[in-house]
């Protein structure tokens, strides 16, 4: 059932985007589908090009962490900090970006710098999980994020 839904969810995004080529949202739309369904690499167009043709989204900074997660788990760790770092500039002290950061400094073997986005992590409200259904479709993709933010001393 999941799946499907994620399925039909595609499905309506690639409609929109051929009915509306210009269409920024359909490919972000699409973009957070396929990295939800688990398909990172897949994901990674559509993000990009929803945000060359909306660069002035004022929720860039959520696309943004969106497509530094797919570039992450299509195994472009620079990439992925790079898209990162761009949201982060957008809004600075949201913890989903914060972890995302983390999560890359990590993995690239920055420690110290992921330990300095745990410790503002630390000093901010607790948020909703963004991408609590992409972790709850992909378990693998959620024990590899909470590895490297125990790697860099985040507490449960």
């Amino acid at each position: 059932m999941f799946s499907g839904a994620l399925e039909r969810a595609i499905q309506a995004a690639e409609t929109a985007i051929k009915l509306s080529p210009s269409f920024a949202l359909g490919y972000l739309a699409l973009g957070v589908t396929r990295l939800n369904s688990g398909r990172a690499a897949e994901a990674i167009g559509p993000y990009e090009r929803g945000l060359r043709l909306n660069p002035h989204d004022p929720q860039n900074f959520v696309w943004l962490q969106g497509l530094a997660l797919a570039q992450y788990f299509a195994g472009n760790r620079e990439a992925a900090l790079q898209a990162a770092t761009r949201a982060l500039n957008i809004r600075p002290a949201w913890t989903p970006t914060l972890e995302t950061m983390a999560i890359c400094c990590a993995a690239l073997d920055r420690v110290e710098e992921a330990r300095a986005f745990v410790e503002q992590i630390r000093h901010l409200e607790k948020v909703p999980d963004t991408f609590a259904q992409m972790k709850a479709h992909k378990p693998q993709w959620a024990a590899e994020m909470a590895s490297m933010l125990r790697k860099a001393e985040l507490p449960k």
